[in-house]
């Protein structure tokens, strides 16, 4: 069905969410992969009514290749004090943010850590694909409250190693904030083994509302499969 919707031109992003139960979403108050694909549906409607539903067009589902980003360190800056505290505080205040990269934003669970959003992907955690070959992601934070976009910032990726120095940290906070974890003694255990554990450094290009109003908004693929 996604293919037919996509060779019809219809926006459609198929996601594929696994060992979840039929209308897995209404039990969002406490599954959190329940409230992502709430969080994701919203998003994408979101972005629909932003940018308008195009016209019918004959498309085709296709694999896109993307190229890594060149070096950042050479344009990395420093946030400034307000900066920090604005990205700190959105951070903080709500258990979801958005990450776009790729041409797709993903809703992600995670945990304010030190000075960066810190979170962990792959095995039986949320999906992130390609998270770990990309220098930089953009982050985006909304309202609490009202869900609008409250800033965005550039992010560096920086892959949390077991026995790292930020390692025992940033898990520990997220052991602490994972809701419904079915294997609390060895969920780092596990996630050293199978997941990915990522910290997300803003480090530049932090804006507000009012300059974001005119600048193109990211979008999702034709179709997805997670």
């Amino acid at each position: 069905m996604a293919n037919r919707l996509v060779a019809a031109g219809v926006p459609c992003d198929l996601q594929v969410w696994e060992k979840q139960v039929h209308v897995f979403h209404a039990a969002a108050s406490w599954v959190p992969e329940a409230r992502l694909a709430i969080e994701e549906i919203g998003a994408f409607v979101r972005e629909l009514a932003e940018r308008g539903c195009p016209p019918p067009s004959r498309r085709t589902s296709a694999c896109r290749q993307h190229h890594a980003s060149p070096p950042y360190a050479d344009r990395v800056t420093a946030l400034s004090d307000p900066d920090q505290t604005l990205i700190a505080d959105l951070a903080k205040k709500s258990g979801l943010v958005w990450i776009s990269y790729d041409g797709r934003s993903h809703a992600i669970w995670h945990e304010w850590v030190g000075d960066a959003v810190c979170l962990v992907t792959g095995g039986l955690e949320q999906p992130l694909p390609g998270i770990a070959d990309r220098d930089t992601v953009t982050l985006l934070l909304r309202s609490k409250t009202t869900r609008a976009l409250a800033a965005e910032a550039t992010a560096r990726v920086e892959i949390v190693a077991p026995a790292s120095e930020h390692w025992e940290a940033v898990t520990t906070a997220l052991k602490s904030g994972r809701l419904n974890l079915h294997d609390s003694p060895d969920a780092i255990e596990r996630w050293a083994r199978d997941s990915l554990v990522v910290r997300l450094v803003p480090i530049s290009d932090v804006s507000v509302p009012g300059e974001l109003a005119d600048r193109p908004r990211p979008h999702s693929t034709p179709t997805g499969h997670r």
